[in-house]
């Protein structure tokens, strides 16, 4: 190999470089830039570092892909129906990526592939002598994917694990039979957990290994899958002879990890609308041409955003969020984004057309099924968020545009892979690699309301009218109440009585 000395250091031409991996020179200099390896000039030649060379070369030799492993594990079994080769189903790829990349899955270390084939961050390679451990851990996941609740759950008792243990498996059986569709995810999470950690029939176990158990299931599944446990020792001990005699309920292990739902400090809560609003922070990231790549990107960013103007729950943010009319292209609106080539009255004209459409299409909170009377969906988008808010409405729009009709303008998946990748991986020091939490930020919101309406002394109602809580008359909202540990002491019943008369004669 032909190394050159510069600057008292190893290098070698991405010319030559190129050659060993079967590329062309400048897409070897791009997935360097992608995977920050430095590209040095010398006498108008691009050389690489000897180090770096030399890791990605031996690497390449030893590496195997995702893929490779999935397509054998779909030919060995036949009820696996991932089709990557498909182009339309490749964005389940996507998905099942994200389970595993960058980390250490079954104690087994992934990597990217540092330059031997064109960059992608959905794609990463193992070591081949961990393939075979890596298939064996991941075909359960494989079966599962794609597939309805009550096929999952027929696959997971279909695992050689509840061979053994046939009574917990009937009692199971018993359970789903009972239980109602919406439900099934919890019965399957909580079968998963028995196959992981069951250690003999559930009848075999004493007291103490029960409250053990539950308590440890607390730490580890959701509240509807803690539920479904306790009915599941029910059904046990009326169907078998059990070693334990007490009839275990849920509720006494809720306390253990009480979740907190608290509102996000002033710090954090500015620090999130500084990654959300500021344009030097966009350019840092590259967040214009990200969220206009992706529409899943984009619609996150408008997620996270909307809680600077509403006090909406998660659902009616994703469900209700009205379409608004562009008076461009779908493809010229993401050209615009992309290339920041706006007007602030452009972007900020679609933030009131959305706000119209809010106050007058009478939009209905979801809240409504359960509790008829509660008030429609307000929204107020500052001055200062109009044009950010604006021009996110107008691109995930246009991106719902392209992909079909019909889309809602705003989705929010339940983890922060999006978020990362549009916001970088400060995002995950924010939220300690969490997602945002709705009801904590609206907390936030709503506080920020009291904060300017005490002002008037009627920060409190102005509080419950944003987030739709219902309230009577001669009674504060009662759930607002409960969100906001507020001071009623400056409160009568007068007070209350004018303030929501005028709240509702300015709607």
């Amino acid at each position: 190999m032909n190394f050159k000395v510069i600057d008292r250091g190893d290098y070698i031409s991405v010319n030559i470089a190129s050659k060993y991996f079967g590329l062309a020179a400048d897409t070897l200099i791009r997935n360097m830039n992608e995977m920050d390896i430095t590209v040095i000039n010398y006498l108008n030649v691009a050389y690489m570092a000897k180090a770096d060379f030399l890791r990605a070369y031996e690497l390449d030799k030893t590496m195997v892909g995702l893929k490779e492993i999935i397509a054998e594990c779909i030919k060995e079994n036949n009820d696996i129906d991932i089709d990557f080769t498909d182009r339309k189903k490749y964005a389940k790829y996507q998905e099942l990526h994200s389970y595993y990349a960058g980390l250490n899955y079954f104690g087994i270390k992934v990597w990217y592939r540092l330059v031997s084939r064109q960059y992608s961050p959905i794609e990463f390679y193992m070591n081949k002598v961990d393939k075979e451990e890596f298939k064996s851990n991941i075909i359960l996941k494989l079966k599962l994917y794609n597939k309805s609740k009550r096929e999952k759950f027929r696959i997971l008792l279909e695992d050689n694990f509840f061979r053994n243990y046939k009574k917990t498996k009937a009692a199971l059986i018993q359970l789903s039979e009972e239980t109602i569709p919406s439900l099934m995810n919890g019965i399957n999470e909580l079968t998963n957990l028995l196959r992981l950690t069951l250690k003999k029939e559930i009848s075999d176990y004493t007291d103490d290994e029960i409250n053990e158990y539950m308590i440890y299931a607390n730490e580890n599944i959701t509240k509807i899958a803690n539920i479904l446990f306790s009915k599941l020792l029910f059904s046990v001990r009326q169907m078998y002879q059990c070693r334990f005699s007490m009839l275990h309920e849920f509720d006494q292990y809720v306390d253990v990890t009480k979740q907190d739902t608290s509102a996000y400090g002033d710090a954090l809560y500015l620090e999130l609308a500084y990654i959300i609003f500021n344009e030097d922070y966009w350019k840092e990231k590259n967040m214009l041409v990200k969220a206009s790549k992706s529409k899943p990107i984009a619609t996150t960013w408008l997620y996270h955003a909307m809680h600077y103007a509403c006090g909406w729950r998660s659902k009616d943010i994703r469900e209700r969020l009205p379409h608004i009319t562009l008076r461009q292209s779908p493809e010229e609106i993401i050209r615009m984004v992309r290339e920041n080539d706006h007007s602030e009255s452009l972007w900020s004209s679609y933030a009131d057309e959305l706000v119209l459409r809010v106050e007058f299409e009478n939009r209905e909170p979801s809240k409504r099924e359960e509790y008829p009377g509660t008030p429609d969906l307000k929204m107020h988008i500052p001055e200062s968020y109009k044009s950010t808010i604006g021009m996110l409405l107008a691109l995930c729009e246009a991106h719902s545009i392209l992909e079909g009709k019909g889309s809602p303008i705003c989705y929010h998946p339940g983890n922060p892979k999006y978020a990362v990748a549009l916001f970088g991986i400060e995002y995950n020091g924010l939220f300690e690699g969490k997602i945002i939490s709705n009801r904590k930020a609206n907390k936030a919101y709503l506080e920020r309301i009291m904060e300017i309406g005490d002002e008037s002394n009627n920060g409190y109602l102005l509080a419950a009218y944003a987030r739709s809580h219902k309230g009577g008359l001669g009674s504060l909202p009662e759930v607002t109440s409960k969100y906001l540990t507020a001071k009623m002491d400056g409160y009568s019943i007068d007070d209350i009585t004018r303030v929501l008369v005028f709240c509702n004669r300015k709607v």
